[in-house]
């Protein structure tokens, strides 16, 4: 099973990416983790877009997490089984980076790279709240959602969250 998981900053991509590739044995690549370098610096274009492309060379299930255009999407959707996109509330995703920010103080969450401390500053806030959600991302999504119809779920709450994880993670085609 090939998933890619897109959508709004804080919404939980991250964690259901990592709980699926879990349950179903297959690995799991954190965008954020080919995007930035130590101490939260992009890396080298050319080079993280051949981190993303080296990853879907040689695995033929994957889940991978993040939108990051730049990034291979358009092979990821094509390849993806599913197509899940977290359109969840500004108020949500600004509720859960805090509780994020909380529970990794001072520390770096495991879908960060190395040296990214986690942080919920005015920058970020900022690109949750208003920058990371302009005209352009929500047509983007919507753009997703009408090319791939037939493997695309929109997910807006945790309830949604977790039906499709369970459905996901008992699906045959995943045994």
């Amino acid at each position: 099973m090939k998933v890619a998981v897109v959508g709004y900053a804080g919404s939980g991509k991250s964690t259901f990416a990592r709980r699926l590739g879990d349950a179903l044995c297959i690995p799991v690549q954190h965008l954020d983790q080919v995007f930035y370098t130590s101490n939260w610096q992009e890396r080298d274009k050319g080079e993280a877009r051949d981190l993303a492309e080296a990853f879907l060379d040689v695995n033929d299930a994957w889940v991978v997490d993040g939108t990051y255009h730049r990034l291979a999407l358009a092979r990821r959707l094509e390849a993806a089984d599913v197509i899940v996109i977290f359109a969840f509330p500004r108020r949500t995703c600004l509720a859960q980076a805090w509780r994020r920010s909380r529970r990794y103080a001072h520390r770096v969450r495991p879908d960060m790279a190395d040296g990214c401390i986690e942080r919920l500053d005015a920058e970020f806030v900022l690109w949750l709240v208003w920058k990371g959600r302009t005209r352009s991302h929500r047509k983007r999504f919507e753009e997703i959602r009408r090319d791939y119809a037939e493997k695309t779920v929109v997910v807006r709450s945790r309830d949604e969250v977790e039906r499709l994880f369970c459905r996901l993670a008992a699906s045959p085609s995943s045994n």
